[in-house]
């Protein structure tokens, strides 16, 4: 069985269509491709955040959630110990249109307090904001993975850490 067939084929590159044709890669067999939009890093200072931006008011699938929130654990429990950084977290950003520019624009979902300036984007992307502008998104929506608890391998990457100080 192949992926399940796209509604749009033009927001794919030619590999990522290749992959979506290959029968030993479907997802009857577990594979799930998601494309995280931005890592967020000021090079200087090790600031860094993870952003899914959904134009027209779109949402994320359930598969892109349940690979970020992965993406997201990780990088919350090990990226200052690496890096000596600070990991701010995963942020969802939504366009009522297509950009800062020509609509409204809502941070972590249309919650209250969820839409903002565009002047707010811009000092939230510059890590100026007060420290409680960077709740992660799956902290505000007290999310649980869609796959149920967490998997054996991450409950092994953990232990790894803990003993180690690396996975």
């Amino acid at each position: 069985m192949l992926t399940r067939r796209a509604r749009d084929n033009s927001k794919f590159t030619e590999f990522g269509l290749w992959m979506k044709n290959q029968r030993n890669l479907g997802t009857n067999l577990g594979y799930i491709a998601s494309n995280l939009d931005y890592v967020w890093l000021n090079n200087r200072t090790q600031e860094l955040m993870l952003i899914e931006e959904k134009r027209e008011m779109k949402y994320m699938t359930p598969a892109q959630k349940d690979t970020f929130y992965r993406i997201h654990k990780m990088l919350e429990e090990s990226y200052e110990d690496y890096y000596g950084g600070e990991y701010k977290g995963f942020f969802f950003i939504q366009f009522s249109r297509k950009s800062p520019k020509d609509g409204r624009i809502f941070l972590n979902g249309r919650g209250p307090g969820g839409e903002i300036t565009e002047q707010d984007l811009i000092e939230f992307l510059a890590f100026k904001k007060p420290e409680g502008w960077y709740q992660s998104y799956f902290d505000l929506v007290n999310y649980v993975p869609v796959y149920g608890e967490e998997p054996e391998y991450a409950k092994k990457a953990r232990e790894r850490l803990e003993k180690y100080g690396k996975y």
